[in-house]
């Protein structure tokens, strides 16, 4: 009874060491990005000298999407085409049919 209610104890003492641990992974990151922010900010700026301030050019790229129709069985694998289920309704309803069937033949 004592080993459980210690152990009981120590699980909010672990779990709360763990949270500092996380704690610390996510300032951690934050310091490390505002790092990598401040150097793509001085690159920027140093671009923006070595083009110059009466640079006529721009250049603008739009990504366009293409939606071509494809046949709906190119994406599937040999297996599935292979062993094509019926859906349950389609079998239930030849389920159905064939008890029919053998009703009416008795």
């Amino acid at each position: 009874m004592k080993l459980t209610m210690v152990i009981l104890s120590l699980i909010p003492a672990m779990s709360w060491a763990n949270v500092s641990n996380f704690n610390d992974i996510i300032a951690e990151n934050s310091q490390v990005q505002r790092e990598i922010q401040q150097t793509l900010k001085v690159n920027d700026d140093s671009t923006a000298a070595a083009l110059g301030s009466n640079n006529d050019h721009r250049v603008v790229l739009e990504s366009i999407s293409y939606n071509a129709p494809t046949n709906p069985h190119t994406l599937k694998f040999k297996k599935e085409l292979s062993e094509r289920r019926v859906s349950s309704k389609k079998e239930m309803n030849r389920l159905a049919k064939d008890f029919k069937s053998i009703d009416n033949d008795l």
